[in-house]
């Protein structure tokens, strides 16, 4: 696999989430998903470490607020991770009031970049079928739908 082109939309800066940077991820995520699919901090780094090799990235602007520990405006993140061949966009978001700027394909882009260079030769991600903007997002990065449609089961009541 040759490695991704990756664009990088001006005023955008991605480097890796780090552990301080959870609550600002989830507060993202809260912005960007209804109640019952929401993460917190701590269901956030249980998600990255589902897999026995994940990154964590986060993109930010330097415009507006600031992050708790950092000079940049975290607008968006990204968790990928890795399980022998085949390779999972975990999780993505970006804030509802920072979308069309380039940002979740950025993060795309670094997840299929990292996914390559450690020899992925699949990648799989999954999204709500009424999210048109994700599906368009990934079919434009190359994902093609599966036929299978995904089954979300529940146990109420947990014995």
């Amino acid at each position: 696999h040759d490695r991704v082109a990756i664009s990088r939309p001006s005023g955008l800066i991605t480097r890796r989430l780090r552990a301080c940077d959870l609550d600002d991820a989830a507060d993202i995520d809260r912005a960007c998903f209804p109640d019952g699919w929401r993460h917190d901090g701590a269901s956030l780094e249980e998600i990255a470490t589902a897999t026995p090799q994940s990154r964590r990235r986060l993109v930010a602007t330097s415009a507006g607020r600031r992050s708790r520990t950092h000079g940049h405006t975290p607008i968006g993140f990204a968790i990928t991770g890795r399980a022998g061949p085949n390779g999972y966009l975990q999780r993505l978001a970006v804030h509802p009031g920072a979308r069309r700027r380039g940002a979740a394909r950025l993060l795309v882009d670094d997840a299929l970049d990292w996914l390559v260079r450690r020899g992925a030769s699949r990648v799989m991600v999954n999204t709500g079928v009424e999210n048109l903007a994700a599906l368009d997002l990934y079919r434009r990065a190359g994902f093609e739908r599966l036929r299978a449609e995904l089954s979300v089961v529940e146990l109420a009541r947990p014995t």
